[in-house]
């Protein structure tokens, strides 16, 4: 008796993944890992940013405060439109995946990746780590954390690998004499 079935090739198979940036090398770290995956013509990517609401002190009822938050928040909206357009054109040109998008939002980090990763039906999150323990972690908390307890998708978290320990130690030495 003969069997027959139809074999579908894995290439074939769009897979949608959703990959949450942030600035410095710490945000990088999931960009380097898509790449890695070998995630091309069968991939749907979006990567997002999300913009935390500036905190209360710079939300002020005194005109001059207000228009220096004003600019700070068009500041950081600008530079947020930078970072996932050089990400996007990075993936287009290394990875070519089916597609790429882009999208800024505000508001608390982890709620606003989840509900992105939701609206996007992300088969695959990637979030980056900072790498924080113990003390730093629970203070602070971890956004890579709250998304992998919390979302209902797969989650990735990707951390630097240890080349770029030594160029995080010299952005900061350098961030310091700066200062």
């Amino acid at each position: 008796m003969l069997c027959c079935f139809e074999l579908v090739r894995i290439e074939e198979v769009i897979i949608k993944i959703l990959v949450a940036v942030d600035f410095g090398l710490y945000g990088r770290a999931q960009v380097n890992f898509l790449k890695k995956l070998g995630a091309g013509a069968n991939a749907d990517i979006r990567v997002v940013h999300v913009m935390e609401p500036l905190r209360w002190e710079l939300q002020t009822a005194y005109p001059a405060a207000m228009q220096l938050s004003d600019a700070i928040i068009k500041e950081c909206r600008e530079n947020a439109v930078k970072l996932v357009s050089e990400i996007e054109h990075e993936l287009r040109q290394d990875c070519a995946p089916s597609s790429v998008d882009v999208l800024i939002k505000e508001g608390s980090i982890a709620n606003e990746l989840m509900i992105a990763a939701d609206e996007f039906d992300a088969d695959l999150v990637i979030v980056g780590s900072h790498g924080k323990s113990g003390i730093a972690r629970f203070l602070l908390g971890s956004v890579s954390q709250a998304i992998a307890i919390n979302s209902t998708r797969s989650i990735l978290i990707a951390r630097l690998n240890d080349n770029d320990g030594d160029q995080i130690a010299a952005s900061e030495k350098e961030i310091r004499s700066i200062l």
